[in-house]
């Protein structure tokens, strides 16, 4: 996982899971206060998929760590 910057007060981080993990890995950023989840898609067939998670502006992104 890494913490990415972006807008002013917008925090967010990418979570990099097996394809067939995404669905359980986006549900525990949901849990843990996650804002807004972007899936992006693998690069390569049966690769890993990017979860990019973001807390509310000014939000905390630490839980999501």
């Amino acid at each position: 996982m890494t913490a990415a910057g972006g807008e002013p007060g917008a925090r967010a981080v990418q979570v990099t899971v097996p394809a067939g993990e995404a669905d359980l890995a986006a549900d525990a950023l949901w849990c843990a206060g996650a804002a807004a989840i972007e899936e992006r898609p693998p690069v390569a067939a049966g690769g890993e998929i990017v979860l990019v998670a973001a807390s509310a502006a000014g939000g905390d992104a630490a839980p999501l760590l």
